[in-house]
Parts: C-alpha cells; structure tokens; sequence
C-alpha cells in the first residue's frame, strides 16, 4: 500500500447505498458510495498525477465504498478491480452518482449566490 493510499480506508464513514436498475445487464445489482474528504480529493489528485482526464473517473472510484453489499477501497486494491469489471452504463451511474453527493444542485447555487453581501 502506498503511503496516500492509506488515507482511502473509509472507516465510519457515512455510505450512501443506490440500487442498479435491473434493466442493465451484469453481476453489480447495488453500490456504495461516501462523500470525500479534502483529504481524499487531495489524495485522488496525487494518483491521477495532473492527468485530467482521469480525474473525474478516480474521484468516483474514490467514492466507491460497497459493490453488492462487499467493502471496497483504494487502499488494498479492490476499488480498482470492482471499477475494472464493473459495465460501462454502472461506472456512468457511479460518476454520476459521485456529482450528486458533491456537487451543489442549481437551487443550492442560486441560494448561495443570492446570499452575497459586499462591503469594505
């Protein structure tokens, strides 16, 4: 294990569970996710090493805590298997599941920036 792949063990961490719908063919039937840390982030950005066309994919990965009800993490591989034999439409489902926990939704936005005050 190398030194930040430590900081992926996702011990007492909240896990949002999300079904795979039975439409989509293949063995993954539910997944789980957490919501990253700054530390994790900073983490996922050290292992994608400046590569931004990876980036969208670890941070999901990083994400991935449960496949079928079974633990999952970077830190002793099995992240990467699960993401490897995972259907394309279940990896799509986990980024976007990944943008739904971390990013804010446009009613969020629009309260945040009416928020604003300006002052000197």
């Amino acid at each position: 294990m190398n030194a930040f792949d430590s900081k992926f063990v996702k011990a007492d961490r909240v896990i949002h569970r999300f079904k795979v719908p039975t439409t989509i063919i293949g063995e993954v039937r539910e997944i789980g996710m957490i919501e990253l840390t700054a530390d994790d982030e900073l983490a996922v950005e050290q292992r994608v090493r400046g590569a931004n066309d990876k980036r969208a994919h670890e941070m999901a990965k990083a994400s991935l805590a449960e496949v079928n009800g079974k633990p999952v993490s970077l830190a002793d591989g099995s992240a990467d298997k699960a993401w490897a034999s995972t259907p394309p439409k279940v990896r799509v489902l986990i980024a976007s599941a990944w943008v739904k926990l971390h990013l804010a939704n446009d009613e969020e936005l629009e309260d945040f920036f009416a928020s604003r005050t300006s002052g000197v």
